[in-house]
Parts: structure tokens; C-alpha cells; sequence
């Protein structure tokens, strides 16, 4: 399984040397570098990739902006020369955290975690209302998205609730998002997607399915509020 990525980094020093770590992985397929953030994030909007190296500190715009700057990002590992910036890394799910300079030993392990999580979700069948998952490990699933009513992240694994069942999936929340109806579903908290017509009712702080409380984030309360009213 090679994974198509790009690499985000504005120092010229870093990017040339971990462009060369990056091509050097069988497993990876490195399709462009970016030295400005910006330009990284209008690729993204026009583009579809597997996998971002991001950098944090950077000029104009830093990773963590860019990352909120995308409706659905692709799934990322961030290359940092500071420690500081891992605790916040993994609120925004990222696959791993490689701290400068980066080891190969240390790179191979952070490629096979991403290659793990993004193998275990499937593209869509032809209708567009269903989606094929793996479960109970090897067993395929064929799931309607009508049936769903939040999918919730688990470690490395996320709970798929339906309205009659639940199945666990190894994949991040990220991978599994960009496979759900962008019109009928909404990433509401760092580990929560709910099925924007199963709300039953919200505040600031909770979305409300079935009698289940979930929690909604402060900044996706925005959002949540503008895809209600477009519905």
C-alpha cells in the first residue's frame, strides 16, 4: 500500500533533508513540497493526498492554522523541532509527532502506523448513500450512512454507532471522515462525527442523539450552527 504525501516545511534545510528520508520509504510516494504554508493549503483545497508532513513553526501561517484552515485534512505527521507543540499535535489526531532530526528507524515506524490506519477504510461502493468498512478486523461490512448516528474515536480504533448496532473499525476519526456525506455529517468535537438529522437538540457544550449527551467543542459550535440552518 503506497501512500501518496506532501511535505510542508518553510526551512529549505529541513524540507531538502527529509524530502530525501521521504523517498527513500517504499511505502510512500512523495508528490510535492511546500516551503509556505499558504501554498500548501490551495493544493490542498484542489487536490487529494493520503498523507501530510507538516512543520509547526512557520512563518505567516503555522501548521496547527493550516490544519484548521481545511474543511477535511488529510491525515498528518507532524515534524517539529519542538517538543513543546506534541500535546497539541494529538487534539488535532494526528497519525504521529516526529520531533527534529528525524531518525529513519524513527520515520519507518510513523509510515507503518499511517499505512495500519488508513488500509482498514474502504472507498465507497457506486451508491453514494453506503459505505463498506472492516470489521471484527478482516469481515466487510456494508453500511447505509442514513443508519449512522455518530461515529466516535477509540485509540486507534473509532466506534461506528448505527441505529441498531455498533461496530468497531481500526481507522482515525480523520481517515473515516472523508468517507461520510460531507452534507450529512460534521466533526463536532476532536472525537465525535455526528449525523447532522440525527440531532435531537444542542447547546454550547452537548449534542443530544437518541438520549445520548455528546460533547461538542467550542469552536465546531459555528459550524454545527451553519450546517443545521443550510440543511
Amino acid at each position: 500500500m503506497q501512500l501518496s504525501c506532501i511535505l510542508v516545511d518553510d526551512s529549505i534545510t529541513h524540507r531538502e533533508a527529509i524530502s530525501k528520508l521521504l523517498n527513500r520509504q517504499p511505502a510512500l510516494q512523495l508528490i510535492q513540497t511546500f516551503a509556505d504554508p499558504k501554498e500548501a493549503r490551495n493544493y490542498l483545497k484542489k487536490n487529494e493526498v493520503d498523507l501530510v508532513f507538516l512543520d509547526i513553526e512557520m512563518p505567516g501561517m503555522t501548521g496547527f492554522q493550516l490544519l484548521d484552515r481545511l474543511k477535511n485534512p488529510p491525515p498528518v505527521i507532524i515534524i517539529s523541532a519542538h517538543g513543546k507543540h506534541a500535546l497539541k499535535a494529538f487534539d488535532y489526531e494526528v497519525i504521529d509527532f516526529l520531533q527534529k532530526p528525524v531518525l529513519p528507524e524513527r520515520l519507518s515506524i510513523s509510515v507503518q502506523r499511517a499505512q495500519t490506519q488508513l488500509r482498514y477504510t474502504i472507498p465507497s461502493e457506486t451508491d453514494d448513500n453506503y459505505i463498506t468498512v472492516k470489521t471484527d478486523y478482516k469481515k466487510n461490512t456494508r453500511i447505509n450512512c442514513d443508519s449512522i448516528e455518530w461515529v466516535e474515536a477509540m485509540g486507534d480504533y473509532i466506534r461506528l454507532v448505527t441505529s441498531n448496532t455498533r461496530f468497531m473499525v481500526l481507522s482515525s476519526l480523520k481517515a473515516f471522515e472523508k468517507e461520510l456525506p460531507e452534507d450529512q455529517f460534521l466533526r463536532v468535537h476532536k472525537s465525535f462525527i455526528v449525523n447532522l438529522v440525527k440531532i435531537e437538540r444542542y447547546n454550547n457544550n452537548v449534542i443530544e442523539i437518541k438520549g445520548h449527551k455528546l460533547p461538542l467543542s467550542r469552536r465546531r459550535k459555528g459550524a454545527l450552527d451553519e450546517a443545521l440552518n443550510n440543511m
